[in-house]
């Protein structure tokens, strides 16, 4: 009785480590999956905003191309002095016309700048001031979206920069964009760019790490989201009555057990073994040699006796199957 407990232990052991590793096994199968349909979501939305991205940058160039190949965008690139800002206005004709001759090359741009009017020069200074501000607001909007950081007032903060012959106090550059003085944005380019800045975020940032973060999260809740797909065990136990035969043989059972039990503890073993001596020494020779695996088989009532090392083989190949 004793050695069908203890063998009964063991089988019971072995079921349990058996039981373990293929749910195990599930889990890790059901974790590969959710990873897989993950991450084709993940590229798929990749894709799609590179796509997006990619199709208004070659919309902007295009417009460009146009413009610059019609000759609809010139620049003007002129410096006032210490002077007031009544004169401003009357001076900046004049010397907006003569920047433009100072950078033009060949005859016929001559031609047409010298053809320039005052009022002409005086709407197109007023329009390339309209045009650094836009500039000025898109690039502090676009360092509030890169860092994060909020900025109460974004017409003030502006940089400045000392003219040549000196400024007055607390006078600001009008086109602080130093960076961005040969381009030209409207208000449609800036809401479009400030939109794609939310969508793509920094320029040093890392792409793994959303994936990792995703990967962390999915390891975390495994035990929540994968299930090992087997009907779970019933643990129903019907009520027995006292004139069920059923629990009469459990009695019987449990009372032939504790005498046993009681006999065995107390010494008085009087009962007799049906196994002769030398069968008895022979079996208990087999508890020390560990290379032989002695065990009940899964189907039938054979017996089966293996070596240890293709018992443990043939445990890998049915869990690969």
């Amino acid at each position: 009785m004793d050695i069908l407990i203890r063998d009964a232990r063991e089988k019971r052991e072995r079921l349990l480590l058996d039981i373990e590793t293929l749910e195990k096994e599930i889990q890790d199968t059901n974790l590969k999956k959710a990873i897989g349909r993950n991450y084709d979501i993940l590229k798929n939305v990749l894709q799609q905003h590179q796509e997006y991205i990619k199709e208004k940058k070659m919309r902007k160039l295009r417009r460009d191309a146009n413009d610059y190949a019609a000759e609809r965008v010139f620049t003007f690139a002129h410096k006032f002095d210490n002077i007031n800002s009544d004169n401003r206005v009357e001076r900046a004709p004049t010397l907006a016309v003569h920047t433009i001759s100072s950078i033009t090359t060949s005859d016929t741009d001559l031609s047409s700048c010298s053809s320039v009017t005052s009022e002409e020069a005086i709407s197109s200074m007023q329009e390339q001031r309209n045009i650094s501000h836009n500039k000025s607001t898109f690039l502090l909007e676009m360092e509030r979206f890169r860092k994060g950081t909020k900025y109460n007032r974004l017409a003030q903060a502006t940089h400045t920069r000392e003219p040549e012959g000196g400024r007055d106090k607390g006078q600001s550059d009008p086109n602080p964009c130093q960076d961005i003085d040969t381009c030209d944005f409207s208000i449609g380019d800036i809401r479009d760019i400030q939109t794609l800045l939310s969508i793509a975020g920094e320029d040093d940032s890392n792409n793994g790490t959303t994936f990792d973060d995703i990967l962390r999260e999915l390891g975390i809740n495994s035990s929540d989201t994968c299930t090992s797909g087997l009907k779970p065990r019933s643990r129903f136990t019907p009520i027995l009555t006292s004139d069920n035969s059923i629990d009469v043989f459990y009695k019987l059972v449990t009372r032939d057990l504790h005498k046993l039990e009681n006999q065995y503890t107390l010494g008085r073993k009087t009962w007799t073994h049906n196994l002769s001596p030398q069968e008895q020494k022979a079996l208990r020779s087999f508890d020390d040699i560990k290379e032989i695996v002695i065990k009940e088989a899964d189907k039938g009532g054979n017996i089966v006796v293996m070596n240890r090392k293709d018992y443990v083989g043939e445990i890998d190949r049915q869990l690969q199957d």
